[in-house]
């Protein structure tokens, strides 16, 4: 069984709990928790089965989750700049996966169609995807308001 390895990431003002999990040979898949009560731990078992398979791994836990800092409100934006630092720990020798789950399966989206972060393989679990005018918005009343605008949606977001 593969023990994760903690560590921190600094993003922004926020301090990103984190931990890797090496196969042998470095880690190359990155694993982005959804919103809600949702972090990092809750990879493990798939992490685990990953590793077995010869696939290292880092996963981390976004601001305001599990064991990160929470000094400045969180959006989608903020989210990405997160999980580009995250995507910073990987090693570059091998194919570099992303895999999201429910709202940071935008995320994942949007890190692998950038191709300087050179993401060779994606999955998105039941993943999100948002209209562009909340990706800057900082989560609360005013996100919600623009989800729920008719005219708003899911098929306007770059991640579709």
């Amino acid at each position: 069984m593969s023990t994760p390895q903690r560590f921190d990431i600094e993003a922004g003002a926020e301090t990103l709990a984190a931990d890797r999990i090496d196969a042998g040979n470095g880690a190359s898949c990155l694993l982005l928790h959804g919103a809600g009560t949702s972090h990092r731990a809750r990879w493990l078992a798939l992490r685990q089965a990953l590793a077995a398979q010869g696939v290292g791994s880092v996963a981390i836990d976004f601001s305001g989750h599990g064991e990160s800092t929470a000094h400045t409100p969180n959006s989608l934006a903020k989210r990405l700049r997160e999980a580009r630092a995250a995507l910073a720990q990987l090693d570059g020798t091998a194919p570099r996966a992303v895999i999201g789950i429910s709202m940071s399966g935008e995320i994942a989206v949007r890190l692998a169609a950038d191709p300087h972060n050179r993401i060779g393989r994606l999955l998105t679990l039941v993943g999100a995807a948002y209209d562009p005018a909340a990706f800057e918005l900082p989560f609360g009343p005013a996100f919600t308001a623009v989800l729920r605008t008719p005219a708003a949606g899911a098929r306007r977001s770059p991640s579709t």
